[in-house]
């Protein structure tokens, strides 16, 4: 029973970013609340590309493509677009350029940025206190399915050599 419950696939979205596979995931909250969030994971967060625009792009762009957009995470409902992926650290409310977005149709995300093409790379940040989507990630260090499958060979062998020990010869008179 052990062995089925490990095997069975995790339900995630992984995309690989500069020959990484990441776990991504969105949140629903905001910058208020969930600070420490916003930051690498070396410096104790959970968005791997915080700081680099070029990376922001890479991995937002990456989960936009996934079939169905965005991979079905949580989506922006005022906004209409995926998960928000924090870039910067600048305050929200002053620095429009902070989070970055991929639309997903073409509609109106504010009263001054109208009509994007689908897809297009859009910068937009929210209020620190306004709740939105946003993306976290994390780094996946193997692939997990093969794990059971080696757990399971060493049950086997261990089974095998368990037996051959406990074995009692077989006399011939």
């Amino acid at each position: 029973m052990c062995l089925t419950l490990l095997s069975q696939p995790a339900q995630a979205i992984l995309v690989t970013v500069n020959s990484t596979q990441y776990d991504v995931t969105a949140f629903n909250g905001n910058y208020n609340d969930n600070a420490s969030k916003f930051a690498t994971p070396a410096n104790g967060g959970l968005m791997p590309w915080y700081g680099n625009q070029t990376l922001t792009e890479q991995f937002a762009l990456a989960v936009y493509n996934l079939t169905p957009t965005n991979g079905g995470l949580a989506d922006n409902n005022t906004l209409g677009v995926g998960p928000l992926f924090a870039r910067a650290s600048e305050t929200f409310s002053s620095d429009r350029s902070s989070f970055l977005l991929v639309l997903t149709s073409s509609i109106s995300i504010n009263s001054v940025n109208s009509g994007y093409p689908v897809g297009q790379v859009v910068y937009y940040a929210p209020y620190s206190d306004s709740n939105a989507s946003y993306a976290i990630a994390t780094a996946v260090p193997w692939e997990t399915d093969a794990v059971s499958v080696i757990g399971s060979t060493f049950l086997f062998a261990g089974g095998v050599w368990t037996k051959r020990k406990l074995a009692k010869p077989l006399n011939k008179d």
